[in-house]
């Protein structure tokens, strides 16, 4: 009898009651274990799986020879003005240079001139798009759709094309299937379970919202604050990238190989009524435990920077940050706090130690293994705050060769300058939603562009909007909508208001 057969045979007697079970080796009895462990849970419902898409080719197969690119493109991409280069028309189907139909026409009458049309354009927009796209898989960079349509900007202004041509959902599809760029879907089993009895949680998650909300009578919206901490790859990346298809490896190029080793951490404070804390809280890992003198770290004007042997915060560290963030000007007097149940929180006595006179603090405390379910800076803001800077480092590893995305004063810079967007008046009722999605208001705020679909949607990549650049853009400011490169938005720290 074969090892699957004897663990599948196990598996169905644990689930049938039966007395006697077939015997297995160790390490079979470990996959026989996760196995019944994740049927439980997902039976349970504390199971959750999630599919991550990899896009791959295969360089000896052959590319769609009935291929059309200009089939799928949308309506707004038909716009063609002119063109600086390449002198190229499609000739029997074929990209060929104008010189080369001149010379083939040398012996004609030809009166008047050959000039490059759209179709022939988006045609070698097509074909170079496919040799960069290769060039950029093999170099170990992460790519996706937004990736592409930045390349394709790139060759657009690259070839001084004057179109409206951006890259559309259904052109990219129809060119990945042409181009053999094929879709790979990992499923990852996430387990929520948290040793608790799913029924007890729950019934725990219930009764904090309703307390928390009779709480919340008592003070006022302005006054009321979730806090949470959450630990940062110094070098964010996605587990989604290009491949040629048949690669079992996929190596990706990082700035340092502590980059996605080593991690930092970041305290935000979300009010009811949806705004954030001005400033955020973030804490390094320094060997000294202090950061260097000479030089400091960049001073961003929205971070408080703190440094410690490692990011894990501790008494001290909260201390710290109640009396440099809390217990300010941008804080009530008196606060209601939502906390998760880090034993720290609990510690008013350290609390107190930095507590003026005027200002008052009460926490409630989030039960054990609820934080994922029902803390609002958990459900609402975070996902969207790490993809921000996984954007920016990506295209940081891809297009900026000089800037170091591990380390500290650039990890201050994209911090810096993503949080800023987080804080935009235009995501008011995003982040609003995050208190509903909790279950502590009753209204839901009106629907609204989140951050990373505002700020990276499909059209963001062309020329940067600031007076006097000419580089391209990468991501569009939430203040001033301005479709902005990295150069002025991340290393000179674009402010526009």
């Amino acid at each position: 009898m074969t090892t699957t057969l004897l663990i599948l045979l196990h598996v169905l007697a644990v689930f049938k009651h039966e007395p006697k079970k077939p015997k297995l080796e160790r390490t079979d009895q470990k996959l026989a274990d996760r196995i019944i462990s994740l049927l439980q849970q997902h039976e349970d419902g504390n199971l959750e799986s999630y599919e991550e898409t990899t896009l791959e080719t295969c360089p000896d197969e052959e590319l769609d020879p009935d291929y059309d690119p200009e089939e799928c493109l949308e309506s707004t991409e038909r716009n063609f003005a002119g063109i600086g280069s390449p002198q190229m028309v499609l000739f029997g189907g074929i990209l060929v240079a104008i010189s080369k139909v001149w010379e083939a026409v040398l012996f004609y009458p030809l009166n008047g001139e050959i000039k490059p049309d759209s179709r022939a354009i988006i045609a070698f927009i097509s074909a170079q798009l496919y040799e960069r796209t290769i060039k950029e898989i093999r170099s170990g960079h992460i790519l996706h759709d937004s990736v592409l349509r930045s390349i394709i900007s790139e060759i657009i202004d690259d070839y001084q094309i004057e179109t409206d041509f951006y890259g559309s959902p259904n052109w990219l599809n129809t060119w990945k299937r042409a181009h053999r760029i094929s879709s790979r879907r990992i499923t990852t089993f996430v387990s929520k379970k948290r040793f608790l009895d799913k029924d007890v949680l729950l019934q725990k998650m219930d009764q904090f919202v309703k307390d928390a909300r009779v709480a919340f009578q008592g003070f006022d919206p302005l006054s009321t604050y979730n806090l949470d901490q959450s630990g940062f790859q110094k070098e964010l990346f996605t587990k989604r990238t290009l491949a040629e298809t048949g690669t079992e490896t996929i190596e990706i190029v990082t700035s340092s190989a502590t980059g996605i080793t080593h991690s930092y951490t970041v305290l935000p404070m979300l009010r009811l009524d949806g705004l954030l804390h001005p400033k955020l809280y973030v804490v390094f890992a320094e060997p000294s435990g202090s950061f260097p003198q000479n030089p400091p770290p960049y001073n961003a004007p929205n971070l408080v920077l703190a440094a410690a042997k490692g990011h894990i915060m501790g008494k001290d560290l909260m201390a710290d940050f109640f009396e440099r963030v809390v217990f300010t000007d941008d804080v009530a007097d008196d606060v209601l706090l939502v906390a998760d149940s880090w034993p720290c929180w609990r510690r008013d006595d350290v609390i107190d130690s930095v507590r003026p006179p005027n200002k008052k603090v009460k926490t409630i405390i989030i039960p054990p293994g609820a934080t994922g379910q029902i803390q609002p800076l958990d459900i609402g803001i975070f996902r969207q705050f790490k993809k921000f800077m996984k954007n920016l480092t990506e295209y940081a590893q891809r297009k900026e060769k000089d800037f170091k995305p591990h380390q500290r004063d650039s990890i201050i810079k994209m911090l810096s300058q993503a949080y800023w967007q987080m804080c935009s008046p235009i995501f008011q009722e995003w982040r609003q939603y995050a208190w509903y999605s909790g279950g502590y208001v009753d209204i839901c705020a009106p629907k609204c562009d989140r951050p990373i679909q505002y700020c990276f949607d499909r059209k963001v990549y062309g020329k940067c909007q600031l007076s006097g650049c000419k580089r391209l853009s990468m991501v569009k400011c939430a203040y001033c909508a301005k479709n902005i490169c990295f150069q002025q938005f991340v290393i000179e720290c674009h402010r526009c208001v």
